[in-house]
C-alpha cells in the first residue's frame, strides 16, 4: 500500500468502521439482554476502545500500513472475542446475536443496485477481509445475473483459533449480516462450499 494517505486507505478504514459498528450493535444487544457478565469491559481491556474521528487526525502517517493492520486486527479480535465469550457464557444467545447482525445489515440496506456485479462491489466496500494486499477474494465468474468468488485464504480463522473459537460462527453471523444488507434487493447470497460464495439475482 502507498506510503501516502489516499483513497484506498479511506476505503479500507470504512470497512474497519463497518465491522466496529457491528461489534457496537452486538454489544448493545448483549447489554440489553443480560448477557454481559463483564464481557464488554474485558473486551475493552484486551483490545482497547474504538477511536472516533477522521482518519487524517488519527492515523500514524509515518506507518500507515502498520496502523491500518493494527486496526484490522483489533476489529477482528473484538468481534471474535465478543461472540465466543458470550456464547461460552450463554449458549442460548446465538439467535439474538444473529438477529442483531441482521438488523445491523438492514441499517446499511442495499438500494439502487440492479446487477450482481454492483451488489458484489457494494458488499466488498463494506465487509472486512484483511488488507488489499492479502488478495483474499478472487472472482471466478461475473455477470449481470450472478457473481461467484472464492476466498483464497481464511483471513478470519487465526483470530477465532487464537481464542479457541469455532470460525463457523463467524460465517453464520456474516450470512445473517449480508441477508440484512440484501433484504428486498432481489439478490441472494449463498455459500457453495470449499470457500466459494455466490450472489444470484432472484427470479
Amino acid at each position: 500500500m502507498s506510503a501516502f494517505l489516499g483513497s484506498i486507505h479511506h476505503w479500507l478504514y470504512g470497512k474497519i468502521e463497518f465491522q466496529n459498528g457491528l461489534v457496537e450493535r452486538l454489544s448493545d444487544m448483549i447489554s440489553k439482554n443480560g448477557y454481559d457478565d463483564g464481557i464488554l469491559s474485558e473486551m475493552e481491556q484486551k483490545y482497547g476502545a474504538v477511536e472516533k474521528g477522521s482518519l487524517e487526525n488519527m492515523i500514524d502517517n509515518s506507518n500507515i500500513h502498520g496502523w491500518l493492520q493494527d486496526k484490522i486486527a483489533a476489529a477482528e479480535n473484538r468481534l471474535a472475542f465478543l461472540v465466543i465469550s458470550t456464547m461460552d457464557a450463554h449458549s442460548e444467545c446465538m439467535p439474538d446475536i444473529a438477529n442483531a447482525a441482521y438488523e445491523y445489515g438492514r441499517s446499511r440496506k442495499l438500494s439502487g443496485k440492479t446487477s450482481a456485479e454492483e451488489v458484489y462491489r457494494h458488499l466488498d466496500n463494506l465487509l472486512l477481509n484483511g488488507m488489499p494486499c492479502d488478495r483474499v477474494n478472487t472472482v471466478v465468474s461475473i455477470s449481470q445475473e450472478a457473481v461467484v468468488w472464492k476466498q483464497t485464504v481464511d483471513i478470519h480463522l487465526p483470530y477465532w483459533e487464537a481464542l479457541q473459537g469455532d470460525v463457523s460462527h463467524y460465517y453464520d453471523l456474516k450470512e445473517r449480516l449480508v441477508a440484512g444488507i440484501l433484504e428486498g434487493s432481489g439478490f441472494s447470497y449463498k455459500y457453495l462450499g470449499n470457500q466459494t460464495f455466490t450472489l444470484i439475482k432472484e427470479g
